[in-house]
């Protein structure tokens, strides 16, 4: 904090690509995707972070994301200022490119693979939490794990997965759950 944050210059101007330039974008990039979470869940690049917009959008990509990553969004044009400003604004200036979700789409029509991500309905999960093949990992809060969990449940705040990413049980079904659904998704 003393000698400050190198200066950024001009603020970062990604290139918005086309549907053959999306395999070398994201490339050893951080994808970050902010359209809804259904449209996420439907197919997304794989290995890509969802955040959701306004505070959430900060707290996820800054949780998840290294100031010396190289960042490609994924989101509709008319939004990128505003996103850029944002990122740059915690220190996350190495935004590179923007694929919109148009351009997603005619990519995987091309041959691309998106993955896809599911989501159950509390019934569901109360169902499965009782299956002894699966874990349960809890994104709240400590505090909030402890004053109420589900008996076994890993618990890594959503914040905290990056640095402690060796505790998320592996090679299982992992359901993982929150207090509202927006940081489990994440």
């Amino acid at each position: 904090n003393r000698d400050g944050v190198p200066l950024l210059g001009p603020v970062p101007a990604p290139r918005v690509c086309a549907a053959d330039e999306v395999s070398t974008a994201i490339a050893g990039a951080r994808i970050v995707d902010v359209r809804s979470w259904s449209e996420f869940r439907d197919g997304h690049l794989p290995g890509a972070n969802w955040a959701m917009g306004g505070v959430g959008l900060l707290m996820t990509v800054g949780s998840y994301v290294e100031p010396d990553e190289r960042i490609v969004l994924v989101c509709e044009e008319d939004r990128c200022d505003e996103l850029v400003r944002a990122l740059v604004r915690i220190g996350l200036d190495r935004i590179d490119a923007v694929i919109t979700p148009r351009t997603l789409l005619a990519w995987r029509d091309a041959g691309g693979r998106l993955e896809t991500s599911r989501e159950i309905d509390a019934d569901a999960f109360l169902r499965r939490i009782e299956s002894p093949e699966r874990d349960v990992l809890d994104v709240r809060r400590a505090i909030e794990h402890r004053a109420a969990s589900i008996e076994g449940s890993v618990n890594v705040a959503h914040t905290r997965l990056v640095d402690r990413i060796a505790e998320v049980p592996r090679d299982t079904t992992l359901l993982v759950h929150c207090a509202g659904g927006v940081r489990s998704a994440a």
